[in-house]
């Protein structure tokens, strides 16, 4: 009878856990399908999105055959890789919403990233998914009633941040009608290539 009560006990134990670890979210690998671009600033201090490059200065996004746009984020090796042989799979770990989603390619740990200040203007990533493209635009007022877009902070450097964060905080952003000397604080994590500021 002990038996079979350690037994249930135990049998209760591990019902439990995958049920936590099931409504956790816990992050598993996918592959998503699409046109990978390197959004980047050119030498006007203009952001571009490029469908052909052999080098990204900025950051990468995937436009998916799913529907949804997602950035692209992984070790400097693996957004140097990308650059040199562009492809149509990216494969990774999910996260965030449908105006942040986000690809790591690396597992990520943002609670981990360094508080940081950026500073510099708030680039909505407009999708065309016939296309396979983005359309960068400085909006001049709020953006939260455009179609569900990506974002990304440009610095005056050229320096390229993917925007990501809670769900209430991208709304936030998006209904600020200030797009260009915008000052965010949040944690940076990445590499060249693959910054993201997370906001929340």
């Amino acid at each position: 009878m002990k038996n079979v009560k350690t037994v249930a006990l135990s049998l209760m134990v591990v019902f439990s856990l995958v049920l936590l670890l099931a409504g956790s979210g816990v992050a598993q690998m996918q592959d998503m399908e699409g046109n990978v671009i390197c959004v980047e600033v050119d030498e006007k201090g203009n952001t571009v999105a490029k469908e052909q490059f052999t080098e990204c200065k900025g950051a990468f996004v995937l436009v998916g055959k799913d529907g949804k746009l997602y950035s692209v984020s992984g070790t400097e090796e693996q957004m140097k890789m990308m650059a040199k042989t562009p492809k149509k799979k990216v494969s990774g770990q999910v996260s965030g919403s449908q105006r942040a989603w986000v690809i790591y390619a690396t597992p990520t740990d943002v609670q981990k990233g360094t508080e940081q200040t950026v500073t510099g203007n708030i680039v909505c990533l407009l999708p065309s998914y016939e296309k396979g493209n983005v359309t960068p635009m400085v909006g001049t007022g709020p953006c939260n009633e455009a179609v569900p877009h990506a974002h990304v902070v440009t610095t005056a450097s050229g320096q390229v941040y993917i925007l990501s964060g809670s769900e209430d905080a991208i709304s936030s952003i998006e209904k600020s009608p200030q797009r260009t000397n915008v000052t965010l604080s949040g944690k940076v994590t990445g590499n060249q290539g693959a910054w993201i500021l997370y906001v929340q």
